[in-house]
């Protein structure tokens, strides 16, 4: 979440530094800035915080959304293959996004952005290939 978040604060700060040089009305550019800075890092946090993976002993599942609702399932007898993307940042911070696909036309499940990715990844492969034994 904090990836999603430093820019923002970062973006935050700096309208309010060149605001500050431009604009006479201080106070309600500065209100105004962190008003629409606060309200973004708010649907950020809903949406992290509203957002579940689960890996059971049948299925793997994604759900997210606070306004609306993203819900797709995938059975491990249906799991054709597990992609792993990390960038540079989510090497040296252990996170990045699994991508579950499904055999057919199934839809596909994303774990974005999840701490220990690997870890994830080599469990639902695993999980995935002992149930075709």
């Amino acid at each position: 979440m904090l990836f999603y978040l430093i820019p923002i604060v970062l973006a935050v700060a700096g309208l309010l530094v060149i605001f500050s040089v431009l604009s006479k009305y201080i106070i309600w550019v500065y209100i105004g800035v962190l008003v629409v800075g606060s309200f973004i890092a708010l649907i950020i946090f809903l949406n992290w915080y509203f957002t579940i993976y689960r890996l059971t002993s049948k299925r793997v599942e994604a759900k997210s959304g606070f306004l609306g609702s993203y819900e797709e399932q995938i059975s491990l007898e249906d799991i054709q293959h597990v992609d792993l993307q990390r960038t540079f940042a989510g090497i040296i911070f252990n996170y990045g996004t699994v991508k579950v696909k499904a055999a057919g036309a199934g839809a596909d499940v994303f774990f974005i952005n999840v701490s220990n990715a690997k870890k994830i990844a080599d469990e639902i492969e695993d999980m995935s290939i002992g149930k075709d034994k």
